[in-house]
């Protein structure tokens, strides 16, 4: 319902047509953790820009920060399928402040980027522990899977691991796909 008026509102006040096109890749960095043994649906999820986007009218330049939300997880420990989370980003705002109305989905993960600092050991500021005392393997995984189902514009991209659960730390390198507003 949200999106729909979202949308309504775009379009009455003649911004719709001041969008990045579908299918435009956005390279970022998450400035937020996003892992599904803990996320909760509506978790705030951030990346800034590393590199400009440009067309037409629409510009997103490098530091741009995207600001999107978790909308579906699904945790390992409940799942005997594995963990998965659905991220949506929904607007970004350059460096000089301006709004800039965005769809967008985590498209890939950077492997390199995807482990802490001397391993997988537990992040900094982490109370407890990981299940059966060992971290989630990396997005970068040959388990993880990215996904845009049908309704994308509203569930986002999904990452799914076959087992255990999907954890990408801040830092990690994404690639972000604008999505239209029926989902493609």
């Amino acid at each position: 319902m949200l999106q729909r008026i979202v949308w309504t509102t775009l379009a009455l006040t003649g911004l719709a047509c001041a969008q990045l096109a579908p299918g435009t890749l956005i390279k970022a960095k998450l400035a937020t953790e996003v892992e599904s043994a803990n996320a909760q649906v509506g978790d705030h999820v951030s990346a800034e820009t590393t590199d400009s986007v440009k067309q037409g009218k629409v510009s997103l330049p490098k530091g741009s920060v995207l600001n999107g939300r978790v909308v579906a997880v699904t945790h390992a420990r409940d799942n005997p399928e594995g963990g998965s989370v659905s991220v949506l980003f929904d607007q970004a705002v350059t460096p000089k402040g301006a709004t800039v109305p965005v769809i967008a989905g985590i498209a890939s993960v950077t492997p390199e980027a995807v482990s802490s600092p001397g391993g997988y050991g537990r992040p900094r500021g982490r109370r407890g522990g990981y299940p059966a005392g060992r971290p989630p393997a990396p997005a970068s995984s040959p388990a993880t899977n990215i996904r845009f189902p049908e309704d994308a514009a509203k569930s986002g991209s999904v990452l799914s691991r076959s087992s255990g659960d999907v954890w990408l730390n801040p830092q990690t390198k994404v690639t972000l796909r604008v999505i239209d507003a029926s989902g493609r």
